[in-house]
């Protein structure tokens, strides 16, 4: 049950992770573009 918990959140951060450099890399791409 811990364990579950544990892999959720952990699949949570990676989420974000990725979500935060897309973002990242978008603002990258715009700062670029301007």
């Amino acid at each position: 049950m811990l364990k579950q918990i544990k892999d959720s959140r952990n699949f949570q951060k990676k989420k974000l992770n990725r979500l935060g450099l897309a973002c990242l890399l978008g603002q990258q791409r715009g700062l670029l573009y301007i």
